[in-house]
């Protein structure tokens, strides 16, 4: 699997909090190691950089940073409980961790690449989202709840996305996001709680004490916008097995840059924003976990 795994407070205890984080890791160097071809292939040496920067303008830069300061306030809250993080390590922008099998590969590689390895990006994916959704239950059977942290750009592309799927495509496909700021919508913290056709599959408890916590500390929330939990997402699956919510951040609530300024692969973390944000989410999940208690010594 290629997933890096952290616990914080009762090593010994069965989690109570899951941190999931499909698209935060950075780097990437085990899974070039094993795809050493990758990078050394003469098409993507050619781009002088432009593959690795698209690489970075798909990372949830920050949402990694973001899981562990949520788990940091909730250990100094209550340090008898177990919060975990699962953070899988491989390219988002070559095998999508936040998607189901049938969705996970993507098509920026030159096609002798992708046709080689596509199978080894297939079994990545299935052990390490495998491993993820057996966490989910137990998490959620034990009267746990479980976070799946995104970030995403600040702006709207102003146009559709779906002609930029292959090869030939990645720099113009990166160039949407990076012109975005000149013409598209600002995003606003989108707390991800429906399905595609707008049923509502979070976990309402969690969501409404997340909300309070958030709005009370000023954030300005969205809900399901510009994201859903499509059914092609892990999100979905994740919130119809356990007790969960997905969180998406638009990137320059966690950066020292505004969003007209932000470079999307190379931003400066600001860890008071980032900070802040994590005590708020952790104070909403503690809510949660209080009444989620008070439930359950209420049962006959």
């Amino acid at each position: 699997m290629m997933i890096t795994q952290s616990f914080y407070g009762n090593s010994k205890a069965c989690p109570k909090v899951l941190l999931v984080v499909p698209h935060g890791a950075s780097g990437f160097e085990v899974f070039f190691k094993r795809f050493p071809d990758i990078l050394d292939h003469p098409e993507i040496r050619r781009l002088n950089g432009a593959f690795e920067r698209f690489l970075a303008v798909e990372q949830d830069r920050g949402s990694s940073e973001l899981a562990h300061s949520i788990a940091r306030k909730l250990n100094e809250m209550t340090p008898e409980i177990s919060i975990e993080i699962l953070e899988l390590s491989y390219p988002r922008g070559l095998v999508d961790g936040g998607r189901i099998v049938s969705h996970c590969l993507r098509p920026f590689l030159p096609d002798p690449l992708l046709r080689r390895h596509k199978d080894a990006f297939i079994q990545i994916h299935q052990d390490s989202v495998g491993y993820v959704l057996d966490q989910v239950r137990s998490v959620s059977d034990s009267g746990g709840c479980v976070l799946d942290i995104h970030t995403m750009a600040s702006f709207c592309p102003s146009g559709p996305l779906d002609s930029f799927q292959s090869w030939e495509s990645l720099i113009p496909y990166t160039r949407a996001f990076d012109d975005a700021c000149k013409h598209g919508s600002l995003r606003s913290f989108d707390m991800i709680t429906a399905d595609g056709d707008g049923r509502e599959i979070a976990h309402k408890p969690l969501r409404d004490e997340l909300e309070k916590s958030l709005k009370e500390g000023g954030f300005k929330l969205s809900f399901n916008h510009p994201y859903a939990a499509l059914k092609h997402f892990m999100m979905n699956v994740y919130m119809c097995h356990g007790s969960g919510i997905a969180l998406d951040l638009p990137k320059h609530l966690l950066a020292e840059d505004g969003p007209d300024r932000l470079d999307l692969a190379n931003f400066k973390l600001c860890w008071t924003k980032l900070n802040r944000t994590g005590l708020l989410i952790a104070q909403g999940v503690m809510s949660y976990l209080n009444l989620r208690h008070q439930d359950m010594s209420s049962e006959p």
